[in-house]
């Protein structure tokens, strides 16, 4: 097949399994640029005949590439290339705004919801409120890489900590450089926790996916270098576009596991 799109060459004699080295091949080309986001891959037929192979070589490749969220199969019109997932290292403090500049994309964010509020018992409890009349800055914004919603995100401040704090700096510019910035936060520490949901219909209609698609709830409480709390977060993210990457070392692994 002359015009196949796909270069490289399977060796029946190497030590790889044939799938695995169908797998490095649409790898490389992908990485190479001759493979794009949103491309179509030959069919399992022109696969097997380009390559000599199984039908069932090339669904063992196609299934771990759609696995690690490489390739996209759609029922009835084959498999294409996917957009890459954002991953997020879990080993360091981070800000959306500069993680998404890192990896070369335009991060922005719309704000939905900008509120001054006397917050709930749980909220009081995250931030270490004592007093249950102290106002807290509710912001919830909806998260981007481009034009992608990526996040729903609901931040609570302590007003104290940001009486200088507007919408309008929000939507401009990340919140914790605004922090640092005008309010002196030196950033410690952060604690998250992660969980699965299916999302609802309101969550999936801001994120641009359909009701029930997968996604991670996290919370995180963050902590500046004295050990005080100045931020409490809700985000829901979706499960299809975002990976989250931890470093486990012999020497410092702390592990926390709940079964409900």
């Amino acid at each position: 097949m002359s015009d196949f799109p796909i270069q490289g060459e399977l060796n029946a004699a190497g030590s790889s399994p044939l799938y695995e080295q169908l797998i490095s091949i649409i790898r490389q080309n992908v990485r190479e640029g001759r493979l794009s986001p949103g491309d179509p891959l030959p069919s399992e037929s022109e696969f097997c005949e380009h390559y000599g192979i199984s039908r069932s070589t090339v669904r063992a490749a196609l299934a771990e590439l759609e696995e690690e969220g490489l390739v996209v199969r759609r029922q009835g019109k084959g498999s294409f290339v996917s957009r890459p997932r954002i991953v997020r290292s879990l080993h360091n403090l981070y800000s959306f705004t500069e993680e998404i500049t890192a990896m070369g994309l335009v991060p922005h964010s719309r704000v939905l919801a900008y509120e001054v509020i006397t917050p709930g018992e749980e909220i009081r409890r995250h931030l270490g409120l004592v007093d249950p009349e102290e106002k807290v800055v509710s912001i919830t914004r909806s998260r981007y890489a481009g034009d992608e919603p990526l996040a729903l995100e609901m931040a609570f401040i302590p007003r104290r900590i940001c009486p200088f704090l507007t919408q309008t700096m929000v939507e401009e510019g990340s919140l914790y450089n605004a922090l640092i910035r005008e309010a002196g936060i030196r950033l410690g520490h952060a604690q998250e926790t992660y969980e699965a949901m299916l999302l609802g219909e309101n969550e999936a209609a801001l994120l641009g996916v359909p009701k029930d698609s997968s996604a991670f709830f996290v919370q995180r409480v963050s902590y500046t270098d004295s050990g005080d709390v100045f931020e409490y977060t809700v985000m829901i993210v979706r499960g299809d576009r975002c990976r989250y990457e931890v470093d486990l070392t012999a020497e410092n692994v702390q592990l926390s596991r709940r079964m409900d």
